[in-house]
Order: structure tokens, then sequence, then C-alpha cells
């Protein structure tokens, strides 16, 4: 990856990513080469049909401190301060006034819980 010297080849390979200072580097979940090591960095996930680890979408497109804002601001995301990273939003991590606020959760009452809305909207089915 070192060796390529402009964007559209770097672009051109899958484990690179042209940085805004106009390099060629490696991405940050490509040193992953298993799925069992990818999934365990918070910001990665592991790609079935390229069979290789990749950023989500979260981290990759607010990747720095500097784009803490953005990452709120996004309802796909959160940032944690702990890990200092933009994070894919985690219905169940979230309380009641959050959830309620969150387009893609949905409080659930009876369960004193939240789920993402695609889950909790589906109906049950009884088979015959």
């Amino acid at each position: 990856w070192a060796d390529h010297q402009t964007q559209a080849a770097c672009v051109a390979e899958a484990t690179c990513v042209w940085t805004s200072s106009l390099t060629c580097a490696i991405q940050r979940c490509a040193k992953y080469l298993t799925e069992n090591c990818c999934t365990t960095d918070v910001g990665c996930q592991w790609d079935l049909q390229a069979s290789m680890c990749k950023e989500k979408y979260c981290s990759k497109t607010y990747p720095t401190a500097a784009t803490k804002t953005q990452c709120d601001a996004d309802s796909k995301c959160l940032w944690d301060t702990a890990r200092d990273l933009c994070i894919t939003r985690d219905c169940k991590l979230l309380d009641k006034c959050a959830c309620r606020s969150s387009p893609d959760c949905y409080w659930d009452d009876k369960k004193s819980s939240c789920t993402e809305i695609h889950v909790a909207k589906c109906p049950t089915m009884d088979v015959v």
C-alpha cells in the first residue's frame, strides 16, 4: 500500500484509504485477518462477502474528535467518550428519554427497555 502514489491506485486497493494529507494508508480495520479478531474492535465489522474486516459506518464517517458534533447529530451514531470513537448507536443502551427521542429506537413500557424500531414493530407469527 505504501507504493500507491495516486488516489486512484490507492482506493482501488480494498485495504487502503486515501488520507486528508494526500497519502495512501492502510484502513484501520484491515489489520484484522479473522472475523474473531475483527469483531473485538467496536469500530470494525466483518464483511462476509469480501472475507475481510472493514470499518463501520460511524467510525469511518466521523473518524476524529473534531467530528464529535456531527457524530452525535447523526441518528445512527453516538460519540463514545471512553473510547474517543464514533460508534453505532445501540438502542439497548439508551435510557427512556434518549430512546424516545431517537428516530431508530422504540421504548417498550412492558419490558422497560429500548429496542430498534424495525425489531419492535415486527408482528408475531403463528404457524398452523
